[in-house]
């Protein structure tokens, strides 16, 4: 067992406890800040993250409306918006997660794309595991982990597709992975936050 994979495990237990295993981690570099779903939108009423990456107070809550669920920034995180993307960054900015929520709300095809958005925007992508079911505050969710490379960086990511009460959302978290041992209690209490509206 390689120690990729070993980190991939480590992202789908915190997932599994988080986003029902499928998010997807990443390092902070050009490639990183590209949306994962070009054909998406999300909330663009997203309360604090229409600010430029503002450090986050305890306990301040993202709201995306367009999906109806809302989350719990953990203090020193960095939140913002990128384009379609709500942005939740470690303070050292090697673990992503970024939520997305496609404008036609087609939860079947956001699964069944999702493989494609990895390809996408990370090099040397390895699906390790896919088909993962759980569910989030009741919602219906699925995802996929793996490891990949951006920029020679290594990195482990993971993808879930939440069945959110109005519209799907996409969460992709990539990330280092040194960041993620250091940040993985902390990032998988933010993920343990997702609720419904």
């Amino acid at each position: 067992m390689t120690k990729n994979t070993i980190i991939a495990g480590s992202i789908l237990a915190l997932s599994a406890g988080l986003i029902g295993c499928g998010t997807t981690p990443a390092a902070n570099n050009a490639n990183a800040n590209k949306p994962a779903n070009t054909n998406s939108a999300a909330n663009t009423n997203a309360a604090a993250a229409n600010t430029a990456t503002a450090p986050a107070t305890d306990g301040q809550v993202i709201k995306l409306d367009d999906a109806g669920i809302m989350m719990t920034v953990p203090k020193g995180f960095k939140f913002s918006k990128d384009g379609e993307d709500t942005i939740v960054k470690t303070e050292d900015e090697g673990v992503d997660i970024r939520f997305t929520v496609p404008t036609d709300g087609d939860y079947d095809k956001a699964v069944d794309k999702a493989a494609q958005e990895i390809d996408d925007y990370l090099n040397d992508v390895k699906v390790e595991k896919t088909g993962i079911k759980t569910t989030i505050d009741g919602m219906e969710a699925v995802g996929m982990s793996g490891t990949a490379k951006n920029e020679g960086e290594s990195l482990v990511w993971n993808l879930t597709i939440i069945k959110a009460p109005k519209k799907p959302v996409l969460v992709n978290i990539y990330a280092e992975e040194a960041s993620l041992e250091k940040h993985g209690a902390a990032v998988k209490s933010f993920i343990d936050s997702v609720k419904k509206q």
